[in-house]
């Protein structure tokens, strides 16, 4: 069970690096700044680096929400890298699976989880995740698809969804993921980075609630093993044709804004 709990682990931090097929709320977005398109979004066959920094982040400033706001992340370390690797679904090892996906994303390099896409003009959805762990197979579609990123986002656009998964690990053990989310476009401005690097983005402000369910099938009936929620907080920066966010600033949460990590385009 121990193996189990890490799995449900791996997975959960491959949907944050990531919404059912309706939004449940959504709002319009202001028409002026920065507007971000399907077209900004990566295609098979690109690949992201993202520098990551979780050492001394308390000189980092998130500043106000607005407009024409200036973040300067100029001054960040390293302390890993990863890859954002873009992949044809057919490709990847539980491609047959997913037939109505266009796109597989592998969010943790090294590790053998994929998730399944469906990019069209107005947004990004979750077809469902494969993963081996250990020589277990695990693949499940989502019965509520995610939204992973909503189009056009601009300054002032929002939208709140919920999706759900649900993934058979054995004859004898399940688990399902149920994760809510609150997104808001609540800034725009410049972002500077290291080696003298800056764009004009968009913030994306993201609230990313999780909850794991583990069951365990005894006497012919499955029975609630185990229960654990999550809550993130999420700053993400985006640019125009940059392929995925330029930087992500994970928070404790909103009222003190005190930065845990901050992810960059190396």
């Amino acid at each position: 069970m121990k193996k189990l709990f890490l799995f449900i682990s791996i997975i959960t931090i491959a949907f944050a690096a990531c919404k059912k097929d309706d939004d449940t709320s959504s709002s319009s977005s202001t028409t002026t700044g920065t507007t971000i398109t399907a077209s900004d979004f990566g295609n098979a066959g690109d690949t992201m680096l993202l520098n990551v920094d979780t050492t001394d982040l308390t000189g980092f400033s998130l500043g106000t929400p607005g407009q024409n706001v200036t973040w300067d992340f100029s001054n960040l370390g390293v302390d890993r890298v990863d890859t954002q690797a873009f992949l044809t679904p057919s490709t990847t090892p539980g491609g047959t699976y997913f037939t109505t996906s266009n796109l597989a994303i592998q969010p943790e390099s090294g590790q053998s989880i994929y998730m399944y896409l469906l990019k069209g003009t107005d947004k990004v959805e979750g077809i469902g995740m494969w993963a081996n762990f250990q020589g277990t197979e695990i693949h499940a579609n989502y019965t509520d698809k995610p939204i992973m990123l909503k189009f056009p986002m601009s300054y002032n656009s929002s939208y709140n969804d919920t999706s759900f998964l649900e993934a058979l690990v054995n004859t004898t053990t399940k688990i399902n993921i149920t994760q809510k989310f609150n997104c808001i476009v609540d800034a725009t401005g410049t972002i500077k980075l290291p080696n003298n690097v800056s764009f004009t983005c968009i913030r994306e402000k993201r609230t990313e609630i999780t909850i794991n369910n583990v069951f365990v099938q005894v006497m012919g009936q499955w029975i609630t093993y185990q229960t654990t929620q999550d809550t993130s907080y999420y700053y993400s920066f985006y640019a125009k044709n940059q392929k995925w966010d330029v930087a992500t600033v994970r928070v404790d949460n909103f009222n003190a804004n005190t930065i845990n990590e901050i992810s960059y385009k190396k």
